[in-house]
């Protein structure tokens, strides 16, 4: 005739039968605290976007190291939305005249321009708009960028840009203040102005931008 199992004795076989099991449970579950941890290469949820400056003519990839689908200028803006190494991805709102698909622009009231494209097909189209007069295309572009290549603001490109106005054109007369002219007046006046210097391409980009960031007002 069997023994009859004492209570003290189920109960602590009861506990421990729970303990491995909970152990168990806890083995198998992946730990969450908030979702799942990014990989280094994961792009970056849209909390973290953040803004960044082209600081010279800057290559924007399909992929790190892979080809280019433009060249953009210095001191444009890049909305970042992941990073791999030691390449950032980022991502433009741009527009661009219909006459002239592959060059886009930050904005068309101004002639701000924000590089070349490889191709037309580089950007995605995102819609029409009506700029004084003329009609222009919205479009998207996304791509990869050398983290190097970009500053987190524009205070020293815009220093560098007055260091370079001031030397280049101050050689021949005095030079004129930025609110002198608008941003558009300001495409032409200075395109006219470069051949006499020895600005380099990406330097009259720079300091073209800095004087339609600080012109009159259209």
């Amino acid at each position: 005739m069997r023994s009859p199992i004492r209570p003290g004795a189920a109960l602590i076989g009861g506990m421990i039968l729970g303990i491995v099991f909970a152990l168990v449970v806890w083995k198998l579950t992946p730990l969450s605290l908030g979702g799942p941890s990014p990989s280094p290469t994961s792009t970056m949820p849209a909390a973290t976007q953040t803004t960044v400056y082209t600081v010279q003519a800057t290559p924007l990839a399909a992929s790190p190291g892979g080809s280019t689908l433009a060249t953009l200028t210095p001191a444009t803006a890049l909305q970042v939305l992941g990073a791999q190494g030691a390449s950032l991805q980022a991502g433009l709102d741009l527009y661009r005249s219909l006459d002239s698909p592959t060059i886009v622009y930050q904005d068309p009231a101004t002639l701000v321009r924000a590089g070349v494209l490889a191709s037309p097909s580089a950007a995605q189209p995102a819609g029409s708009v009506t700029v004084a007069g003329s009609p222009w295309q919205r479009v998207h572009l996304a791509g990869w960028v050398t983290r190097s290549a970009t500053a987190p603001d524009l205070s020293a490109l815009w220093s560098q840009a007055s260091s370079l106005y001031a030397q280049s054109c101050g050689t021949c007369h005095t030079p004129h203040d930025p609110s002198e002219f608008t941003g558009r007046q300001w495409v032409s006046q200075f395109r006219a102005m470069v051949p006499r210097t020895s600005l380099t391409q990406g330097q009259a980009d720079l300091i073209l931008k800095w004087l339609q960031a600080h012109a009159a007002k259209q």
